[in-house]
């Protein structure tokens, strides 16, 4: 009987140790994935940059988010700017790509500390809505600092 015992204890026990493990690994994980939301610091020019990007592409607004997760090991500072409903946006891919790079170097000059972050996630968005609901479709790139001017 007190083998029995000790057997049903032992069981037990290696069922603790498994949940323990399953939940300190889920703890990690998600440590790992969090990111972290941020409102960046912008220096005295930034109203004015925004507002000829705005003209110039006819834009309906600029949305600048920034975040922190981890990437490559460590902890970077991403921003995520979306450039809504264009009306004057090229048509052709490589001049397209060459005006993302622009906006995205024309956001990094209004920064105040632009080293800061790591990558730029350029969105040009067309905002529709369908049943009282907001879609958004966008095409981009996701551009590193060292990309830019």
């Amino acid at each position: 009987m007190h083998e029995n015992n000790v057997l049903i204890l032992i069981t037990y026990a290696m069922k603790l140790i498994k949940i323990i493990v399953l939940l300190s690994l889920i703890w990690l994980a998600s440590c790992k994935s969090s990111t972290q939301q941020f409102s960046p610091d912008f220096n005295d020019k930034k109203a004015n940059v925004l507002a000829n990007i705005e003209s110039e592409f006819r834009f309906h607004g600029i949305k600048i988010e920034g975040s922190k997760s981890m990437c490559d090991g460590k902890i970077r500072s991403c921003l995520t700017v979306k450039f809504m409903n264009g009306k004057d946006l090229p048509t052709n891919e490589h001049t397209l790509d060459v005006e993302t790079k622009q906006l995205a170097s024309n956001i990094k000059s209004i920064l105040k500390d632009p080293k800061d972050i790591y990558k730029y996630h350029i969105r040009l968005v067309t905002e529709t809505v369908y049943n009282n609901k907001p879609n958004e479709n966008f095409v981009g790139e996701d551009i590193t600092s060292n990309e830019l001017k």
